[in-house]
């Protein structure tokens, strides 16, 4: 029995490394696909969250355009302004600036949400992506399991005094691989968070950079008083806040993924 055994493993030594080599280049695996499913609804409810504000940004936007373009366009109002003379002109032009920054703080609002959607569209479109390949791999992995677990049957079913510690090691390996996955799954986690907090990052210093660029338009603005300039401090401001918001996203998905992972607040970027 003994020589049957030990002619058996050394028959099927190279075939069983190929095996062992196949899971553990798959072994992270399940681990994976768990985090990767669970990482996917939170996304999911993530854009559920951004789809509301948008609906929300989406009917101030419109009640802002029209109560703008009313003003903009009753040619009663402007008329009974300019008889009330200087004064009434003045207000008018005043609270037609009103409206149309109004207006156009809605309508930011509006298109900076939408692009946090696009954003989290693209993520859980990415990391489906990834699920399914991961999927694919774990197919592949259970499939060489099922491979190893049939050649040891084939080997090592009924007795085998000649190997005495064979239950012995089969504890210890099933203990081993509870350990390794319970370490492969904070792996998984920790690598995620690092991956979306390495986007945040990028969106933050496109933020600052934006915002120095406000900030040189506001000086330039000091000597040129131009509208111009005015304008690209709007416009500069209004992509450092857009990306502001896209890092508070990539933040929260990252203390999803891990709990090491701390706020950091609200990102505020204040307009001119």
């Amino acid at each position: 029995m003994a020589t049957s055994v030990l002619n058996q493993i050394v028959e099927t030594a190279s075939y069983h490394l190929a095996l062992l080599r196949t899971v553990e280049e798959l072994e992270h695996v399940p681990s994976a696909h768990t985090h990767q499913t669970g990482y996917i609804r939170e996304l999911q409810t993530e854009l559920g969250k951004v789809k509301g504000r948008v609906k929300e940004l989406e009917e101030k936007t419109k009640k802002e355009r029209k109560e703008h373009e009313i003003l903009r366009d009753s040619t009663t109002r402007r008329l009974a302004a300019k008889l009330k003379g200087k004064g009434g002109v003045e207000k008018f032009e005043a609270r037609k600036e009103k409206e149309e920054r109004e207006y156009v703080e809605a309508l930011e609002l509006e298109m900076r949400e939408r692009e946090n959607q696009k954003m989290v569209e693209n993520m859980i479109e990415e990391a489906t992506k990834v699920k399914a390949d991961l999927q694919e791999k774990s197919q592949r992995l259970e499939l060489t399991k099922k491979e190893i677990s049939d050649l040891y049957r084939q080997i090592f079913d009924g007795p085998t005094q000649e190997l005495p510690q064979d239950d012995v090691l089969e504890q210890e390996l099933a203990s081993a691989q509870r350990t390794h996955n319970q370490i492969q799954s904070f792996l998984n986690a920790h690598s995620q968070s690092m991956n979306l907090l390495g986007q945040a990052d990028q969106m933050l210093t496109m933020a600052l950079k934006e915002m120095d660029d406000a900030l040189s338009y506001v000086k330039w603005n000091a000597y040129t008083s131009g509208n111009m300039t005015g304008m690209m401090e709007r416009n500069a401001l209004a992509y450092a806040a857009a990306n502001a918001s896209k890092a508070e996203i990539l933040i929260r998905q990252a203390q999803c993924a891990s709990g090491d992972v701390q706020s950091n607040g609200q990102l505020r970027v204040n307009d001119m």
